[in-house]
């Protein structure tokens, strides 16, 4: 996890203190950490060592965090990097100020660096096996939040014939191989010493879905560069990883990348307005420029 300056305020004090009671045992603030884009992140020592205190933004349920926390425990039996929330009698959140709060191990390491390769593919390895262990996923889907953020209309990328694709995608009889997945996989939920995945976190937006989709938003993720100019040959590097690990999407729909990363982008960037977000700021831009980028596009792997 990576460490802010040092500071201290009520509000790391209260939530400490309410930590404390749910952990049964004394809390010492540290320092904020950076990564809560919604919820407030503290890192806190005590008796058996570093935790991280993850406060939810107030329109999240308690029931979508268990929910989200249930998937990642699924998972974790296969995939040992994935870091679970500590529970106390089969409760990994408790209340806080009309928030809900989850604790963690804290993990040393830092965010994937995309130009080590070694890392990319351990990253595709790990969405190979993440997938795998959910496969037969048998929990539902995903309790409704409470976030009721609003719609937004942006017209750079509206299309109508990618609309009509997914449309008829989803209404075949033969749809998109769907489980439960990650929800936000990308480099900086990927914790790393040296060229070594040791941590993968934040399961907070994990929901049910093409497992496709998810691949075709990591590989748009780990190759693209920091202009967001997407590179073939690390995507079919990440593809290759997948494969050799058994990623179960099959070769049909490694066929349907290209539209399937542009919903991921568009997803994307309605998902960072939604959080605050302006069409004009240069992540959103950078973005929309991808989505139209990549309109005409002839790709198919090569795996």
């Amino acid at each position: 996890m990576i460490q802010t300056s040092p500071k201290d305020s009520s509000i790391e004090t209260s939530v400490c203190s309410a930590a404390q009671g749910f952990l049964e045992t004394s809390l010492e603030f540290s320092r904020r950490l950076e990564g809560g884009y919604e919820a407030i992140v503290l890192r806190a020592e005590c008796s058996q060592g570093s935790v991280v205190i993850h406060v939810s933004p107030v329109w999240r349920t308690r029931a979508e965090l268990e929910w989200s926390y249930c998937v990642a425990r699924v998972a974790q039996r296969y995939v040992p990097e994935i870091v679970l929330p500590i529970q106390r009698e089969n409760q990994s959140v408790f209340e806080w100020n009309s928030r809900m709060v989850a604790v963690f191990p804290f993990i040393e390491g830092s965010a994937l660096e995309r130009e080590n390769l070694e890392l990319r593919i351990q990253a595709a390895k790990c969405l190979a096996r993440i997938h795998r262990a959910l496969l037969n996923w048998q929990g539902g889907d995903r309790p409704k939040s409470s976030n009721n953020g609003g719609l937004y209309e942006v017209t750079d990328l509206n299309d109508a014939a990618l609309d009509v694709w997914w449309k008829s995608i989803n209404d075949s009889a033969n749809r998109l191989l769907t489980s439960a997945t990650h929800g936000d996989y990308y480099r900086n939920n990927l914790l790393c010493t040296g060229d070594r995945v040791v941590g993968i976190i934040d399961w907070h937006d994990a929901l049910v879905r093409p497992l496709a989709l998810e691949l075709a938003g990591a590989i748009f993720e780990f190759s693209r560069d920091d202009q967001h100019f997407f590179q073939i040959d690390r995507a079919e590097d990440f593809i290759a990883g997948y494969i050799t690990a058994g990623g179960p999407v099959p070769r049909s729909e490694l066929e349907l990348l290209v539209p399937l990363i542009r919903l991921w982008i568009r997803s994307d960037v309605m998902a960072s307005l939604r959080f605050g977000a302006t069409v004009g700021d240069e992540y959103v831009d950078k973005q929309i420029r991808a989505f139209q980028s990549w309109k005409g596009v002839q790709w198919v792997p090569r795996a």
